[in-house]
């Protein structure tokens, strides 16, 4: 790849949507990292090792475990890694590769991050994730635009972040008379935030965007209601794969699978067992399709959700960054922690404490609080009083 020179005062990151199932990532030689998990996306700062006004060579060292020993063997032998999520073979074909789209981006060195945005009980609070890359503090100011048509007026808050660190800045704006977002009238808006250095007149020095929609979620008397009234979910599960082109789908081919939801007169799916492209959530908020989103962890058994929750963490990294990723999508209605996973006996701590640690990790993210739920292999499952909606 040839470093556009322009680059030497930026911070630059690689970003990659999904591979599967780790990857290892190299720059010129230069080790810039490993993630694990086949359907997340990450980002890997290339810090020390790029050269703007240079080519330099990017290098990703993609690893699947096989799914048995033997694929030619009447009785095959699973090959499983019980630190892996799933950690066995699964009932829908586990792709390999760079699945989705890879990219470099140059930003400031005090960069937005992120922007978490929530539009409900008639306000917007949003949390703008400020990342300071040099070596002085930052002093100035973060203007925050609910976007137009919220019938709202920007406002203004002080943004102090030290010399490298992270901090987030918080910023709310009522908007009693924002359009609410419901199957029926599927309204988004556009919140932006911009990043001032404090003196009169100083400098703009970013500003990311948001997409979102003022919605109220809620379960109340035993029921789930959006924007008051109860919700009745008529919907499928899906996967996300043609004949043609894997789990690597193209705008088109979506368009055509994701049709067949509101042909078929449902309004809701559940994105079964991991997290899809983000075209499939920008395309649920602009239809009306209610969606249930999920994680890789299928089957687990006790031993490695006492890991997962004991050491290894992988399973609070995944629902942290679904949470994380898919966080400002009116569409997305309920998280769901794992599908039919083992259960102890005794009243089941071991599985109690692993769902109450997804469950914590997804409320640290969600502004919204969304419920959570998840697709029990029992229905007298003994944590269903840790469950929202069963």
């Amino acid at each position: 790849v040839d470093v556009p020179g322009s680059w030497r005062a930026r911070h630059v990151r690689m970003a990659f949507l999904a591979v599967g199932y780790s990857a290892e990532v190299w720059l010129d030689g230069t080790y810039l990292g490993k993630h694990e998990g086949a359907n997340s996306p990450f980002a890997l700062p290339v810090e020390g090792a790029i050269r703007p006004g240079t080519r330099q060579t990017i290098v990703v060292r993609v690893f699947r475990r096989a799914s048995y020993t033997d694929y030619t063997a009447s009785t095959p032998q699973p090959v499983t890694d019980d630190h892996e999520i799933p950690y066995k073979p699964v009932d829908y074909w586990p792709y390999a590769g760079l699945t989705r789209s890879a990219w470099i981006e140059a930003v400031p060195r005090v960069t937005i991050a992120k922007l978490l945005v929530s539009g409900a009980n008639g306000r917007v609070e949003a949390r703008a994730v400020v990342e300071n890359h040099g070596a002085s503090g930052f002093d100035g100011r973060l203007t925050l635009d609910p976007g137009r048509g919220s019938g709202a007026r920007p406002t203004v808050v002080t943004a102090r972040i030290p010399a490298r660190s992270v901090g987030v800045v918080r910023a709310s704006v009522p908007v009693p008379r924002a359009p609410r977002w419901s199957p029926g009238s599927p309204h988004t808006l556009t919140a932006r935030a911009t990043l001032t250095a404090t003196e009169p007149g100083g400098p703009r020095v970013d500003t990311l965007s948001a997409v979102y929609g003022v919605r109220d979620l809620s379960v109340a008397d035993a029921r789930l209601r959006l924007n008051g009234k109860p919700l009745f979910l008529k919907g499928l599960n899906w996967h996300e794969e043609t004949g043609t082109h894997g789990r690597s789908m193209t705008p088109a081919e979506y368009d055509r699978e994701l049709g067949h939801i509101p042909a078929l007169g449902a309004n809701f799916i559940r994105n079964c067992v991991y997290n899809r492209h983000p075209y499939v959530y920008d395309w649920a908020d602009e239809h009306g399709v209610m969606v249930m989103d999920d994680i890789d962890t299928m089957w687990l058994n006790t031993s490695q959700e006492k890991l997962q929750t004991e050491r290894y963490g992988l399973a609070r990294a995944l629902a942290l960054a679904m949470a994380w990723n898919q966080h400002n999508h009116p569409s997305v209605i309920l998280w769901g922690l794992q599908n039919e996973s083992e259960i102890d006996t005794d009243g089941a701590p071991v599985y109690r404490a692993w769902l109450a640690d997804l469950k914590a990790a997804v409320n640290a993210v969600d502004l919204t609080a969304r419920p959570v739920t998840w697709a029990s292999n029992t229905s007298n499952d003994p944590a269903f009083d840790l469950a929202d909606v069963i």
